[in-house]
């Protein structure tokens, strides 16, 4: 997905992990690996410390030179409004709860969609041209070219809600 595990230092855990990661990490040129003292339950202890997150999608194919904005904001009003809502369900304090919108965007004509964060309350005609210039960048880090010339279409919409929980 564009990242050299060269530049990264390898975290082993589990009850087996520990015991192949030298091996991998020689293989893939890791330089350093961490085995915590507590590697045999680092997930399940991590599985507990988590924050709840939930992830919710729709679908609304359309390209981005046609885009009806009052359309796409209200789907993502909806999808923030049922995401919030389980959240609130679960007994998450409001306060708590973080929202993160994002879009899938291709290519026209290609399959592949490539998903990328809409860090605004609003997609208008001002800020559109920066999450397509941030999709081309994503694009090329993933596969090694953009394609700035091509249209590009939005494929689904996305919210992800996390509701942080006490340590």
């Amino acid at each position: 997905k564009g990242y050299d595990p060269r530049d990264f230092t390898m975290v082993a855990i589990g009850g087996g992990g520990p015991m192949h990661s030298q091996d991998l990490a020689r293989e893939l040129g890791v330089k350093k690996v961490i085995v915590p003292s507590t590697s045999s339950v680092f997930a399940s202890w991590g599985m507990l410390m988590s924050d709840l997150r939930h992830d919710y999608a729709q679908t609304h194919l359309t390209n981005t030179k046609d885009l009806n904005y009052k359309e796409i904001n209200n789907k993502f009003v909806e999808l923030v409004d049922e995401a919030v809502s389980t959240l609130k369900n679960e007994d998450v304090n409001k306060q708590q709860i973080v929202v993160t919108k994002l879009m899938d965007l291709r290519y026209e004509g290609q399959d592949h969609p490539v998903e990328v964060t809409v860090p605004f309350d609003k997609v208008d005609e001002n800020n559109l041209n920066d999450i397509i210039q941030a999709f081309h960048k994503k694009h090329e880090q993933l596969y090694t070219y953009a394609l700035e010339e091509n249209g590009t279409e939005i494929v689904n919409l996305k919210v992800s809600v996390i509701g942080k929980i006490e340590k």
